[in-house]
């Protein structure tokens, strides 16, 4: 693999890793990412990178669908990697269910404070990439999770154990991620900036308890549960493969109140 495409495709890995774990953004709301490493199959949840033949597309850990977008926020976060030939590509076109990603080289990104069409909880993102006059579909389906408790604008104290309820399997697609929950806030710049603590759910659950921070009083702050996707993968005919999945976030806006 040449050193520009490895250089890309590590790069953009430890920026999904990172939005895993938290991390800000620069686009409005955050980067929301995939849910905690490990899980079934015991392989951390470490993506294929592309074989490097013909045109491959590979959505890394997953193209995030965000169900309750802030205003000004994309309901998509993530980035797709496209490669041919063990080669960065520079004239792709990609969509996802129709509608247009920014491109540059070797990658394709949702435009920030675009709303795509068809995204969220049991919705599939359809994947299209067109390049050197070849085309490539995949479809990503996203969980059917839907937060039941807390209300939309609970008041909890700081420090108190928000219990968090939720219907449909957060494990229903072939995951190797765990889906996890946490506490988030809207900082200065209008990012979600995830909060110290984080609770990652296992199979067989239906409730949870999330310790509130401190640092979430008086501030505007939300309940993200992050559910990863049935990871997607198929070959393109002639020895390379193409992947993808999507990851769902379900929020709540919660109020947070000094003990």
């Amino acid at each position: 693999m040449p050193d520009s495409l490895r250089y890309v495709l590590v790069l953009a890995l430890s920026v999904a890793i990172a939005w895993g774990c938290g991390n800000d953004s620069s686009s409005p709301g955050g980067n929301d990412g995939s849910g905690g490493n490990g899980g079934r199959g015991g392989t951390g949840g470490s993506p294929t990178l592309p074989k490097g033949e013909g045109l491959e597309i590979n959505t890394g850990l997953g193209i995030a669908a965000i169900a309750e977008p802030l205003p000004g926020e994309s309901n998509l976060h993530g980035s797709i990697f496209i490669t041919r030939d063990e080669g960065i590509t520079s004239d792709h076109e990609v969509s996802i269910n129709g509608k247009a990603l920014r491109s540059v080289s070797g990658l394709a990104t949702p435009f920030e404070g675009e709303t795509y069409p068809d995204v969220g909880p049991g919705k599939v993102l359809r994947i299209e990439a067109h390049e050197g006059g070849d085309s490539v579909t995949i479809e990503a389906p996203c969980p059917d999770v839907a937060i039941e408790s807390p209300a939309d604008g609970e008041t909890i104290g700081a420090g108190e154990e928000l219990e968090i309820t939720w219907s449909g399997d957060p494990f229903a697609g072939a995951s190797t991620l765990f889906p996890i929950l946490t506490i988030r806030v809207v900082d200065a710049q209008g990012r979600l900036e995830t909060l110290p603590g984080t609770t990652q759910v296992s199979r067989g659950q239906s409730r949870a308890e999330l310790r509130v921070p401190e640092a979430a009083v008086g501030r505007e702050a939300y309940l993200v549960f992050t559910i990863p996707g049935e990871r997607v993968a198929e070959a393109n005919g002639v020895g390379g493969s193409h992947e993808a999945s999507c990851v769902l976030h379900r929020r709540r806006r919660i109020e947070v109140v000094a003990p």
